[in-house]
């Protein structure tokens, strides 16, 4: 149908600017005033970043399976750095093992040099795998540059450079 009475077509076909202007103006459906007209799009549901991020944490190992069991078991010497000589608990500082002392072997004296040091008797560092965050990843130029130590760090490198050269 090349000729509908739509709103328009009838505003058109109306004969004087007066009845032009009063046809469209009744025809148009009443809003409220504090009532707005909501657009077609639709809003975004996430953000790029937000997206990368979900990939990133989906992605990245963060020590859980079999990878990191033996970084959450705390690696051969376990989290507790001090071993009991008397009965082989062990704990995380020499206060708490003065007091499991003091509660469980109250009848000996405590003496600190008699319990192990369990981390020194296993290299020193109890978990260094893909549980710690941090772990693998070596400081940057820039922090080394922060600090006194990273400034001395930073000269040795230099100096083991150079000395490689020749």
């Amino acid at each position: 149908m090349p000729y509908s009475l739509s709103r328009i077509h009838f505003c058109a076909f109306t004969a004087d600017a007066a009845s032009l202007f009063a046809a469209c103006v009744c025809r148009r459906p009443s809003l409220p005033p504090d009532t707005k007209m909501g657009g077609k799009a639709k809003p975004t549901k996430h953000s790029a970043k937000e997206i990368a991020k979900k990939v990133g944490e989906a992605t990245t190992n963060k020590g859980g399976g079999k990878a990191g069991l033996a970084d959450r078991k705390g690696g051969a010497a376990g989290h507790a750095k001090f071993k009991c000589p008397s009965c082989g608990i062990q704990s995380p500082s020499i206060k708490s093992a003065e007091m499991h002392w003091d509660s469980k072997h109250p009848k000996l004296p405590f003496v600190p040099e008699d319990w192990s040091d369990m981390h020194a008797a296993h290299g020193g560092v109890t978990t260094a795998g893909v549980a710690i965050k941090g772990a693998k990843n070596e400081k940057t130029v820039h922090q080394l540059a922060k600090t006194e130590s990273g400034r001395e760090k930073l000269k040795a490198i230099e100096a083991a450079k150079e000395a490689a050269k020749f």
